[in-house]
């Protein structure tokens, strides 16, 4: 073999070793979030007769909980928040607003934000435990945290400022 094709083939081996090493990295970094996500998913099937699984997210705030999204074994949608392995509540989606439907409702009063992540979750101080959408946004330079309740969409009063380094 000639040199040049030995350093063509050494180079493409240690290319295909450094992303296998890549690969079994970002395994071995998510391999957690996905059991606890399995776990909550079961939680889900087994306590809310959830049937079949369309979305599945994790939320942490106040309590950190898991809201899976799906169909029950009657063939409606429903949402169900797991917290520490057991179901906190559940709701029939048609009982409150819809993702896309608080998402709207905040382009349309806040044009001017960046929305970077909008998620089901848990709220709880002061009124008592609610179920929200937990909007973490932009606007300007500063970060911040609103929540909207799942119940009517409509917006919880304090917004949460992120400090600027």
């Amino acid at each position: 073999m000639k040199k040049k094709t030995k350093w063509i083939l050494m180079s493409i081996v240690i290319a295909l070793l450094i992303l296998f090493g890549i690969q079994r990295y970002y395994v071995y970094s998510m391999e957690d979030y996905w059991n606890e996500k399995n776990a909550a998913v079961i939680v889900a099937k087994q306590q809310a007769n959830l049937a079949s699984l369309t979305h599945a997210s994790k939320s942490v705030w106040d309590t950190v909980c898991w809201v899976i999204e799906g169909k029950s074994t009657s063939g409606e949608d429903i949402v169900v928040w797991v917290v520490d392995g057991k179901v906190d509540h559940q709701e029939l989606a048609k009982n409150g607003v819809s993702l896309d439907q608080v998402k709207n409702s905040i382009k349309s009063q806040m044009p001017d934000i960046s929305i970077v992540r909008l998620v089901p979750g848990i709220f709880d101080q002061g009124a008592g435990k609610q179920y929200v959408y937990q909007l973490f946004y932009k606007d300007g330079d500063h970060y911040n945290y609103k929540f909207y309740r799942f119940a009517d969409g409509q917006a919880l009063p304090d917004t949460y400022t992120l400090p600027n380094r």
